[in-house]
C-alpha cells in the first residue's frame, strides 16, 4: 500500500520531467547587424529528422 501511495505522489513529477517541447529565441541579422524580416528559418531535430519552419518578423 505504501508503494502505491509513493507512486501516486511521484507520478506528477515524472510527467513534468519528460517535457518534449523547447524554445529557441534569437534574431536574424545581416552583416551590418540590421534585422532581416521575412527570412525563412528551419530547425531540424537530429534524432527524428522532424523539421520545424518559421519566418522572421520585422524585428528579425
Amino acid at each position: 500500500m505504501a508503494l502505491c501511495a509513493l507512486a501516486i505522489i511521484l507520478l506528477p513529477a515524472a510527467r513534468r520531467a519528460q517535457e518534449f517541447r523547447g524554445t529557441i529565441s534569437d534574431s536574424v541579422t545581416d552583416t551590418s547587424e540590421a534585422a532581416v524580416s521575412v527570412a525563412t528559418i528551419a530547425v531540424t531535430e537530429v534524432h527524428t529528422g522532424t523539421v520545424s519552419r518559421t519566418v522572421s518578423d520585422a524585428s528579425g
